[in-house]
C-alpha cells in the first residue's frame, strides 16, 4: 500500500468497521482508520511523519443502478451506494481508499519553504531574483 500511495512508509494502519442492513439490500458500513504514516516533504523530500484518525460511513448496495441514475448528478445529492461486487465487499479496499483521501496533498518538512522566485504570493517588484524565461532561447 505505500508504494501504490507513493509514501515511504507506513509503520501501521488499523481500521474497524460495523456493518449493518439497511433494507433494500443496501449495507451500510461505519468505519475509522488510525495510521502512522511517512510522507515525502514536497520542497525538500525529507520524511514527513504523520499520523491520521478519520472515521467515515459508506453505504454499499447489490441492486444494480439504472440507467437514469447514473445519468443524474446533484452536488446536493446523497452518494448513491457503491456496488457490492460478486457479492462481496472489499473492506481492506475500502480502508485503503479512506486512508487516500486522509492524506496530505502538500505535506511539508517543519522550516520547509519554496524559493522566493517560486512563490504564488512573489512580487515581481520587490523581488530582484527573476526567475528563467524558457522562452528567451527562441528570442536569440
Amino acid at each position: 500500500m505505500a508504494a501504490r500511495f507513493e509514501l515511504p512508509a507506513i509503520d501501521r494502519l488499523e481500521a474497524s468497521f460495523n456493518l449493518n442492513r439497511a433494507g433494500n439490500g443496501v449495507i451500510h458500513v461505519r468505519g475509522s482508520i488510525e495510521a502512522e504514516i511517512v510522507q515525502s516533504c514536497v520542497v525538500t523530500l525529507a520524511p514527513v511523519p504523520a499520523q491520521i484518525r478519520e472515521t467515515f460511513a459508506v453505504d454499499f448496495s447489490d441492486r444494480d443502478p439504472g440507467p437514469e441514475e447514473e445519468a443524474d448528478f446533484d452536488l446536493d445529492a446523497e452518494d448513491p451506494p457503491e456496488p457490492i461486487k460478486n457479492g462481496h465487499i472489499d473492506l481492506g479496499e475500502l480502508a485503503a481508499q479512506q486512508l487516500s483521501l486522509a492524506l496530505d496533498p502538500y505535506p511539508r518538512a517543519p522550516g520547509a519553504e519554496l524559493p522566493v522566485e517560486f512563490a504564488a504570493e512573489a512580487d515581481p517588484e520587490a523581488n530582484p531574483i527573476k526567475p528563467a524565461n524558457p522562452f528567451l532561447i527562441l528570442k536569440k
